[in-house]
């Protein structure tokens, strides 16, 4: 019983190091290409329009600016979802005595924003 559980336990930490950097490197990509969207957005857009046909570009406009608007809508919910986690978590934490309420709600906001961190 106590080798099963020793074997579990080995098998366990070996992946716990290949976990955390899938987790880091998730973070790094989400952080590279929501940045290069939103820098390169105009230059991506016209790219778009001028790889097609002219008669099709009104519609590809009218998607490409609908699909930017609820990409904001979708930002603007997450952004408020970890607030309300993270001021929650805070507030929760600080009449319990735990140390640093402020920074563990921050911590727990920012895991929030990573789908494999977050709640």
């Amino acid at each position: 019983m106590a080798s099963q559980w020793l074997a579990s336990f080995a098998r366990q930490s070996v992946l716990l190091p290949r976990w955390a950097l899938a987790t880091i490197l998730d973070l790094v990509a989400i952080i590279a290409l929501s940045s290069a969207l939103v820098m390169q957005r105009r230059t991506l857009f016209a790219l778009l329009l001028a790889a097609m046909p002219p008669a099709q570009r009104p519609l590809l406009r009218a998607i490409v600016v609908e699909i930017w608007r609820r990409i904001g809508n979708d930002v603007s919910a997450k952004l408020t979802v970890m607030g309300i986690v993270g001021v929650g978590t805070a507030l929760v934490l600080w009449p319990l005595g735990v140390p640093s309420p402020l920074l563990l709600g921050l911590l727990v906001a920012v895991g929030e924003f990573v789908p494999r961190i977050g709640p």
